[in-house]
């Protein structure tokens, strides 16, 4: 029998799930972001970060695009990563949960703050504002003020059962770390601040082995294609799933 897979073409600079095909129309919008991530340990609070940036403008109309207006947004940059007092590192990936990827962080985030305007060039604008300013990514639904419900974008969470191994890989219930780590492990929050500052550039250090695993998943396949029927999570990601700048 042959399994389902999935076949990708994909860049390596993240694309938003939003993002439109055509034209673009309106100026670009850059400003980095900041994602932290705050575990509750046995020896007190350990976090996380990583500086990503992103960039965004509106779709302009086109015969190939039916949704003039709407947002275009991509971004760059690393998996926040945070050491663990058992020697395990928690890795909260650019990729959520629910498909959508680290452009859409910022944007959910601030749900709240934007929800008035309701152009994309001035909602870009006003989070290219909001330096210093923090919100939090939750994991459940959210009911806006409102009254909308806007279902999470959280970061998908893993982590390995030994570093230097990455068929060792394994999903973290962000509900439920002590399941991954021990008792006296819980997730404590999931933050986005815009912030000035480059990019961070650890990931290569933590992750010995990502050379060879820029085209293959964990488990030896080619990431060209993606087998669905399996729950292995070695055969879903690879070292690109941790960074878009690790081939340069």
């Amino acid at each position: 029998m042959i399994g389902r897979r999935a076949f990708c073409i994909s860049a390596l600079t993240g694309a938003s799930l939003l993002s439109l095909a055509g034209c673009d129309a309106g100026p670009t919008i850059e400003f980095h972001y900041r994602l932290t991530v705050e575990v509750e340990t046995p020896t007190g609070p350990h976090s996380g970060y990583s500086v990503i940036k992103f960039w965004g403008r509106k779709a302009s109309s086109s015969r190939l695009n039916m949704s003039p207006g709407a947002l275009g947004a991509r971004f760059k940059g690393e998996a926040a990563a945070v050491d663990l007092p058992n020697g395990m590192t928690l890795f909260a990936l650019l990729k959520g949960e629910n498909e959508a990827d680290a452009a859409n962080y910022p944007l959910v985030a601030f749900e709240d703050d934007l929800r008035d305007e309701k152009d994309v060039t001035e909602r870009l604008k006003m989070l290219q504002r909001m330096q210093g300013q923090s919100r939090l990514l939750l994991s459940t639904n959210k009911v806006l003020s409102s009254g909308q419900t806007l279902k999470p974008t959280f970061p998908m969470l893993v982590t390995f059962k030994d570093i230097t191994d990455p068929s060792s890989v394994e999903r973290v219930d962000p509900d439920d770390l002590a399941a991954s780590f021990g008792t006296g492990y819980k997730l404590k929050s999931v933050s986005v601040m815009i912030a000035e500052g480059p990019m961070t550039s650890g990931i290569k250090k933590r992750l010995p082995w990502w050379k060879v695993y820029l085209d293959r998943h964990f488990d030896g396949s080619s990431t060209a294609s993606t087998d669905l029927t399996t729950s292995d999570p070695a055969a879903r990601f690879s070292a690109r799933s941790f960074s878009t700048e690790l081939s340069k």
